[in-house]
């Protein structure tokens, strides 16, 4: 992650760097991304980079937590509209709004895209164990979890590792083909399916 002498930069210089770090990794995968472009784009010697993060794969680690928290801030704005409902249920009714601000964002989707595409043991890491907001939407789980909304003898992480793996091809498919409304259906069901399961309920008497 960035050094302590890149958090004490001026915002704007941060914001500088950073959406320099978004056109480069938009532009191309991980592995063919060039430093000296980044460089070039927001304007500071490239031993200033080296002062800021100890290498590349350092400010790709910073530029995905930081779209990771832009994401969580669009999940969160549901979660403070009424915070009676379950995570599920939060979850749900952000999903189109997230998609909204993906496609508001497309450098964000070509990264995404980037990293599908990218079978790099680095990149299979990196991936698994993304993102900058595991931690914030786990709280949220144990929370529901005290209030009896959901079971308790799962562990939250090992709920959001589950919720990412279905969810996972899905984005996938969202980025290659770009159907929004095909890949919200899908995932709307996919979580209606793990909150409520596949068993048919049962009416008096036996019969379902």
């Amino acid at each position: 992650m960035p050094t302590e002498t890149f958090y004490r930069l001026p915002a704007a210089k941060k914001q500088r760097i950073f959406q320099a770090a978004v056109g480069e990794f938009a532009r191309c995968r991980f592995s063919e991304a060039s430093i000296n472009q980044i460089v070039k784009q927001a304007a500071i010697p490239r031993g200033s980079f080296y002062q800021y993060f100890a290498g590349k794969e350092d400010l790709y680690l910073y530029v995905l937590q930081e779209i990771s928290k832009e994401k969580l801030k669009v999940y969160s704005s549901f979660t403070a509209a009424d915070s009676s409902q379950g995570f599920f249920d939060v979850l749900e009714q952000a999903i189109p709004a997230i998609f909204v601000w993906a496609d508001d964002n497309e450098e964000y989707n070509m990264i995404g895209l980037r990293m599908v595409q990218d079978n790099s043991d680095f990149m299979r890491e990196t991936i698994s164990k993304m993102s900058g907001s595991k931690g914030a939407m786990t709280a949220i789980i144990e929370e529901d979890q005290k209030k009896g909304k959901i079971r308790q003898d799962v562990e939250a992480e090992t709920i959001l590792e589950l919720i990412q793996n279905l969810t996972g091809p899905l984005i996938q498919e969202y980025y290659s083909s770009k159907n929004q409304k095909a890949v919200i259906d899908k995932i709307k069901l996919y979580f209606d399916i793990l909150f409520r399961g596949l068993q048919a309920k049962q009416e008096e008497g036996g019969r379902t």
